[in-house]
């Protein structure tokens, strides 16, 4: 098995995630689409191969953690994102081609609007969505628009660090759990005395990461993160749960004062054999605030579907506007459909009154300079209350 001769091919076709496992042919994903390449694998040569892309440390973590995270750099081949495991007491990995550059928003088919909402002073910015659509790939879009156009001190912490970011206007330092920090909560505890403008949590995967995410966008900061959650609404949702009965309708208003964005993402056939993503977009209108205060989250496709904000809107609205800019099927519009009755009927008008208006993506939401409009919250409403408070070290 020769995984230098796998990983170029992985790059050739433009492969997102290549397979190994012992017992069966490798697999590699071309949009969307897996397909075996080559011979059954045998255990050891697989063993082999992952330790060729080890280092010592990394050996030894995996020994005795029996799974291990990192990304490596090839050269002349690219840089890839690897996961270890055992199954069945033999060795699997799943490996993730990173792209050699960041690409610009517009190169992967995201609005400018996510440009801006990485611009902004402070605040929390969400990027949700299952595993493999590109949430990644989206954070580090917006985070090196900030880059390119901002001057200050950009900050991430992830496991492990995937995009390398060059210093541009803004000096960019990147800690890998593991390798520039012991952990992700040390990390965090010791983040505000780093003096950041904005920080780029990897993934947050419990309530002890959301509180640091929550005490950071409070204390003036703009804070990016990733969330494993198919809706927004099912992201705060599993915010919520993270943390006690008691502290849920908490959590929701402070969310609701502290929320920039909240971009939940899907990956779509597009027609030309491709894919291309289809955004859920949550911004802090009035309504979504009032909505989130009084925890209504059943409402809140409602909302975002009434909503006239230009750059907000919900996966079915997304999926239309794809489909009449010709780059997604009818079929695929409705098979990935919230509500397929709904949007087809939508098809259907549009198709017999040409006339109808696309809804419109122009970005014009500014988020550090234009109108905040959760200041119409009346005053009182304004206040945290207690919060959460940890002991955060300046």
């Amino acid at each position: 098995m020769d995984i230098q001769a796998l990983l170029k091919q992985m790059v050739d076709e433009k492969a997102s995630d290549l397979y190994l496992t012992a017992g069966t042919a490798a697999q590699i994903r071309v949009d969307g689409v897996p397909r075996p390449i080559g011979e059954p694998l045998e255990a050891d040569e697989l063993q082999r191969a992952a330790h060729s892309l080890m280092n010592e440390r990394q050996i030894r973590d995996f020994e005795f953690h029996l799974e291990c995270n990192f990304a490596t750099d090839l050269t002349g081949i690219g840089r890839f994102r690897c996961n270890l495991l055992r199954q069945r007491g033999m060795v699997s990995m799943v490996i993730r081609r990173i792209q050699a550059s960041i690409p610009d928003l517009e190169e992967i088919n995201l609005p400018l609007m996510l440009g801006e909402l990485a611009q902004a002073r402070s605040g929390l910015v969400l990027v949700v969505g299952p595993a493999g659509v590109g949430k990644s790939t989206t954070l580090a879009a917006m985070l090196n628009h900030r880059n390119k156009h901002c001057h200050g001190h950009i900050l991430t912490i992830e496991d492990p660090v995937e995009y390398l970011y060059k210093h541009e206007k803004s000096v960019v330092n990147q800690r890998e759990v593991g390798l520039d920090t012991k952990s992700f909560s040390s990390a965090l505890k010791n983040a505000m005395r780093e003096a950041p403008d904005a920080i780029l949590i990897g993934e947050i995967l419990d309530a002890d990461t959301m509180s640091y995410a929550l005490n950071f966008a409070k204390s003036g900061h703009l804070c990016l993160a990733s969330l494993h959650a198919n809706t927004s609404r099912e992201a705060f949702e599993r915010i919520t749960n993270f943390f006690e009965p008691e502290m849920r309708s908490q959590i929701l208003y402070e969310m609701s004062m502290i929320m920039k964005g909240v971009i939940a993402q899907r990956l779509v056939a597009s027609t030309d054999n491709k894919r291309v993503p289809a955004l859920e977009i949550v911004l802090p209108q009035p309504e979504i605030c009032e909505l989130l205060q009084n925890a209504k989250l059943g409402e809140l496709n409602r909302k975002i579907e009434d909503s006239n904000h230009k750059d907000m809107m919900s996966f079915d609205q997304a999926l239309y506007k794809l489909y009449i800019d010709g780059k997604i099927s009818r079929e695929e519009a409705l098979r990935q459909a919230t509500s397929a009755t709904d949007l087809d009927l939508k098809i259907r008008l549009n198709n017999s009154n040409s006339s109808a208006p696309p809804i419109s993506q122009t970005p014009s939401y500014g988020c550090s300079d234009k109108k905040d409009p959760r200041k119409e919250i009346e005053p009182e409403k304004q206040s945290l209350g207690g919060g959460i408070r940890l002991d955060l070290e300046f």
